[in-house]
């Protein structure tokens, strides 16, 4: 049996396996970590007229929700069947602002001191060690000298290997490669060349569905059943060193 490449890999699950992370419900989510990227621009009073690019982008979610407020975002990711996916539904919402390109993150960066932020979301858990050294040099190349780094992960959730029944190979069920806790994420960053200005916890409080009446009764109740055995959301902001 042969073994798909990780471009492959990554263009079965963002398309057609896509339904599996695509949350589409009677309302559209607003993914958590925009709110933390949003509100850092508006606590330092920054303009939005701004060049952000998300690496990695997923189904498209937080990318959909930067365009509402950034003048210029990039899609970068490995994909290319993804890309020309989530290009088609951007165009047929109207969805003009957002520029697509393929690029493997852990490639040398085609753009240099280019971007005012860049955003990795759940992308950083997929990389070893050795690959997390380069993923963390690309991202300082990208952002300009006063540029901001936002990313977020799994906090603390636990590898979740199975074995394959046709080739007996060991592998984790969503491609993680590492467990992030706070202190292992500031120690990742500041060896890598950023300085940390914010790690945090995310409160599931803050990830709205848009109908309110739904969204609390079901995170209160999750709140409730799990108390702190809630697996949450790891978020940072830093910026180069």
């Amino acid at each position: 049996m042969s073994h798909l490449t990780e471009e492959e890999l990554w263009d079965l699950y963002q398309t057609e396996l896509r339904e599996i992370y695509d949350i589409k419900m009677l309302a559209k989510p607003i993914y958590p970590l925009f709110h933390l990227i949003q509100n850092y621009y508006k606590n330092y009073k920054l303009p939005l007229q701004r060049k952000v690019a998300e690496v990695g982008f997923g189904n498209g979610g937080l990318l959909r929700s930067l365009a509402t407020i950034f003048s210029v975002c990039y899609g970068l990711d490995i994909s290319r069947k993804n890309i020309e996916l989530t290009q088609s539904n951007f165009r047929k919402d109207g969805i003009q602002n957002v520029i697509f390109e393929q690029y493997g993150v852990l490639d040398k960066p085609r753009f240099v001191n280019e971007f005012d932020a860049v955003v990795m979301s759940h992308v950083l858990e997929h990389f070893d060690d050795s690959g997390l050294k380069i993923l963390f040099s690309n991202a300082k190349l990208m952002l300009k000298s006063d540029g901001v780094f936002f990313g977020a992960t799994p906090y603390n959730k636990a590898l979740n290997r199975r074995i394959c029944p046709d080739c007996g190979c060991i592998f984790e069920i969503d491609g993680h490669k590492q467990v992030f806790d706070d202190d292992k994420m500031k120690k990742l960053l500041e060896e890598n060349g950023f300085k940390v200005l914010l790690i945090r916890h995310f409160n599931p409080e803050h990830y709205y569905f848009g109908l309110k009446l739904i969204s609390r009764f079901f995170y209160n109740s999750v709140r409730v059943l799990f108390r702190q055995n809630l697996i949450t959301q790891l978020e940072f902001i830093a910026i180069p060193n």
